[in-house]
């Protein structure tokens, strides 16, 4: 989700919910892990 969402102060951070199994969370920890890779 959009830091914004959460107001000004949010802009430019992205918020993560990690309350979901530890398998779904590593999977999506990799995913971001590449994306920024790619990024740079």
């Amino acid at each position: 989700m959009p830091g914004y969402t959460y107001g000004e102060e949010g802009r430019g951070f992205v918020r993560l919910n990690a309350g979901c199994p530890r398998s779904k969370l590593e999977k999506g920890v990799a995913g971001l892990i590449n994306a920024i890779r790619a990024v740079r």
